[in-house]
């Protein structure tokens, strides 16, 4: 592949001459990558996500690219990203675990009820398909209510008991989605340095581990500049705020 081609292009985007939404770019970078040009992929798919986009094939990639290079804290923040987005997909899996073993981060954090069931309509129905599916189950149920209340035959009860268990059920699912949305919000990743992780927020305490850039956490608690991390095996400790990177993030969705 040309490189002043790629690097003119990667100007023009970064300049802001480039369409509105960069497909060429994200099609350019994947040329890139096939051919076995990971720097080259790396430096268009990061001049798309700086532009504020993002998607689960960007991150992907992105993630996967690093991890070829050796750079186990970008690759890990962005198949961590993409597992957001895709969650069950087996690529950013095995490419995730691959990326822990390499940081010797073997442990996973403990999951909650039906974080599974939340992660795969996530990824399959979108975000916001519960809170639809819970809106139109409320308006069946009360319109069953309304037109059965005075007929309670077997069959109009049996249609009222469906609503009302569906609606039920749902419900639990959101209730336990903010659980997960939630428990997501605070998960970020150890900046490229690496830092210690000390017993109290002071830098003249004692160390209780140290982190290679790449490790996972868990904010628990926030003072001043410092916060209270927790890894996945337990480890507790203080990190500098700006030492971590934190996985949620808004982008504009690219299209492909």
């Amino acid at each position: 592949m040309n490189k002043i081609l790629i690097l003119l292009f990667a100007l023009f985007t970064t300049a802001g001459w480039s369409a509105s939404t960069p497909t060429d770019t994200f099609r350019l970078a994947n040329d890139a990558m096939q051919n076995g040009e990971d720097q080259d992929a790396i430096h268009l798919y990061t001049t798309i996500a700086d532009q504020g986009y993002g998607s689960y094939q960007l991150f992907y990639n992105l993630g996967t690219a690093y991890a070829k290079q050796d750079d186990w804290y970008h690759a890990r923040l962005y198949l961590e990203r993409a597992s957001l987005l895709d969650p069950t997909n087996e690529d950013v899996t095995n490419n995730l675990e691959f990326v822990k073993t390499q940081l010797e981060d073997f442990y996973h954090y403990p999951r909650y009820p039906l974080f599974g069931v939340i992660a795969f309509v996530h990824a399959h129905l979108g975000y916001h398909f519960l809170n639809i599916m819970l809106l139109g189950l409320i308006l069946v149920f009360s319109g069953s209510i309304y037109l059965f209340s005075k007929d309670r035959t077997r069959r109009n009860l049996i249609i009222m008991g469906a609503a009302g268990a569906a609606l039920l059920v749902i419900a639990t699912l959101v209730f336990f989605e903010q659980t997960y949305l939630n428990f997501h919000s605070v998960m970020g990743i150890v900046d490229s340095e690496g830092h210690a992780l000390y017993q109290h927020p002071d830098e003249q305490a004692a160390v209780e581990n140290q982190l290679p850039g790449g490790f996972k956490v868990r904010i628990r608690e926030t003072v001043g500049p410092w916060v209270k991390v927790d890894l996945a095996d337990g480890t507790e400790g203080w990190l500098k705020s700006d030492q971590i990177t934190m996985l949620n993030q808004s982008f504009k969705m690219l299209k492909s």
